[in-house]
């Protein structure tokens, strides 16, 4: 197996790293004692989802970023893995369970998404067409999902909480 290339190799790694501890509470580990005080608290829940909303919409920008001719896509791309290695632990400390149907679908979409962005080929350092092919519409539907989840999540939390 061939390795990861030094510029995506660190993100990977960290990325991996925070999906496994950033799902660990949506397989039933316990919750830190201190993030269940503050999940209690309104304020700190609207504020973690906005700055994970925030992340989300920054990770959309890459889509327009890179298409600009002066672009530096591979910075863009080390960028863009930083960012999805960072989303696993900000969807922890905003949601400490995966709720009910929706919200269900929202977290377990979210985190196979950071999952799929992770085994990106291009960024395996693989310039496989077929591959690449595949994937790369797979994690455009998956990232349309979450988007669309979270317009979900949005309107049902502020019309019924």
């Amino acid at each position: 197996m061939s390795r990861y290339p030094r510029h995506t190799r660190w993100p990977v790694i960290v990325g991996g790293l925070t999906l496994v501890a950033g799902a660990l509470p949506f397989l039933g580990v316990p919750t830190p004692q201190a993030l269940e005080g503050l999940y209690r608290q309104p304020t700190y829940r609207v504020v973690t989802g906005l700055v994970l909303a925030a992340l989300v919409a920054l990770q959309w920008s890459y889509v327009v970023l890179r298409r600009r001719p002066e672009a530096p896509v591979k910075a863009l791309l080390v960028q863009h893995l930083w960012l999805g290695a960072a989303a696993p632990p900000l969807l922890l400390v905003h949601a400490l369970s995966s709720g009910y149907g929706y919200q269900t679908a929202l977290v377990w979409a979210f985190l196979a998404n950071c999952a799929l962005g992770l085994l990106s080929p291009r960024v395996a350092g693989r310039q496989l067409r077929g591959l690449e092919r595949l994937w790369l519409p797979l994690h455009i539907a998956g990232s349309i999902s979450v988007v669309a989840l979270i317009a979900i999540h949005v309107v049902v939390v502020t019309r019924y909480h």
